[in-house]
């Protein structure tokens, strides 16, 4: 597939085609970022809690980011019945972000499945390379009128 890891660390594996990792559940959205009175925006205590255990799983798996196009499947167990589904995905998203891919923006595919399990509330993460998707940004080629068929007239400029 398109997808590739830089292999000049020799110290590391390289990530498998499709590999699937456990992480904790991540926190919600409104608890993830904080105000100060003055107005900046920081890190709350329980999403930098959340990338370091991102963080950690990473390092004990010593892998290197992949290059390319990916899919990610996420399935969430969540603890409660409560919240949407793309609570999970910002958090989510931005603790992988320079670890299990160089850029958020090589993810081209997207599924989330979300699940109840408040006995062992977790994320199941499933990274596939996969091939490029076409360059949405060329215009596709104009349509020739078929012959002999009349032409619109164009419109007055001004």
């Amino acid at each position: 597939p398109g997808c590739t890891a830089d292999v000049s660390r020799t110290d590391a594996p390289l990530v498998a085609p499709v590999t699937t990792i456990v992480l904790p559940f991540p926190p919600s959205v409104n608890h993830y970022y904080q105000r100060t009175r003055s107005g900046q925006v920081f890190l709350g205590p329980k999403a930098v809690a959340f990338r370091e255990r991102v963080h950690l799983e990473w390092l004990a798996r010593s892998w290197m980011p992949l290059e390319g196009p990916i899919s990610l499947e996420i399935r969430a167990f969540r603890p409660r019945v409560v919240g949407d589904i793309d609570n999970v995905l910002k958090a989510t998203l931005d603790a992988l972000n320079r670890r299990y891919f160089l850029d958020d923006r090589q993810v081209v595919r997207l599924l989330v499945h979300l699940d109840h399990d408040p006995a062992c509330p977790r994320l199941e993460v499933t990274i596939e390379c996969v091939d490029a998707p076409p360059d949405r940004r060329k215009r596709p080629p104009r349509m020739m009128p078929a012959l002999g068929a009349k032409r619109k007239p164009a419109l007055p400029r001004g």
